[in-house]
């Protein structure tokens, strides 16, 4: 399990230190305040699995398509 909070993660990307973020088997409350803060600087958040609780990927635009791409 990450030490580091869902949220986190998301605002790493929406700052621009990473390009994209993706991950499976997540609850609601952990995507919320991380899916404000991306939206907020300018990336997207998407839905990636329906089969695997709330699953996203986080990034710009091309990022997450080309994640979605590849992350099944």
């Amino acid at each position: 399990m990450p030490t580091t909070p869902c949220w986190a993660r998301r605002a790493v990307c929406a700052a621009g230190w990473t390009d994209g973020f993706w991950e499976l088997a997540l609850h609601e409350w952990d995507v919320a305040a991380g899916e404000l803060i991306v939206a907020e600087a300018g990336g997207v958040v998407e839905s990636l699995r329906d089969n695997r609780g709330v699953s996203i990927a986080a990034g710009n635009s091309h990022m997450v398509e080309t994640m979605r791409k590849f992350v099944r």
